[in-house]
């Protein structure tokens, strides 16, 4: 509640508060269902959920995939309702630590899982992006990919020659839209 209601001054013509913010840029589910019907064989329809209701949704329009942010890795209860899916997971392992990791490949042991290593920040240089860690995900028999929110691709690109199997980057049609990403995606 306390994160919901701090000030976010940003984006004044959304809101005062980051909730406030955040509920006037949410996609409704007609919005979602109208991206599902465009996107159904022409690309892959992945959902990250932040609760059971749009994880419901993600069930509804039958995502291609489920994707766990990680302030979610240590929430067991909605863990253990995505792992009830039939979808492909993909754990984005940002700030976890062992003891997390270890719960998360339990949990969704025996499941169609693909971890993306990540540092959680907007812009990173190639140099802080810590890419090593990819190989010590490897060692674990899960596949690995990769996941970044700026705009510079060399992180990516460097993160598949390491052998990510996916890549997920942020993209935008005009950088200067307005909205929370537009500024750091790519174009």
């Amino acid at each position: 509640r306390r994160a919901r209601e701090r000030p976010f001054l940003s984006f004044p013509e959304y809101g005062k508060t980051v909730g406030e913010v955040y509920e006037a840029l949410e996609l409704s589910a007609e919005t979602f269902r109208e991206l599902r019907s465009y996107s159904r064989g022409r690309i892959d329809f992945l959902i990250a959920p932040f609760d059971l209701d749009s994880l419901r949704l993600a069930l509804d329009l039958e995502a291609d995939g489920i994707k766990v942010d990680p302030p979610y890795l240590t929430h067991l209860p909605f863990l253990k309702e995505i792992a009830q899916c039939k979808k492909r997971i993909f754990v984005s392992v940002a700030t976890c630590n062992q003891r997390d990791l270890e719960q998360v490949i339990l949990l969704l042991e025996g499941k169609d899982v693909v971890f993306l290593h990540s540092v959680y920040a907007r812009s990173l240089p190639l140099e802080e992006s810590r890419l090593g860690w990819m190989k010590a995900l490897m060692r674990l028999d899960i596949p690995v990919g990769y996941a970044d929110q700026g705009s510079d691709p060399t992180a990516a690109l460097a993160a598949r020659c390491l052998g990510a199997c996916v890549l997920e980057k942020p993209f935008t049609l005009y950088h200067h839209m307005r909205g929370l990403h537009h500024p750091h995606s790519l174009d």
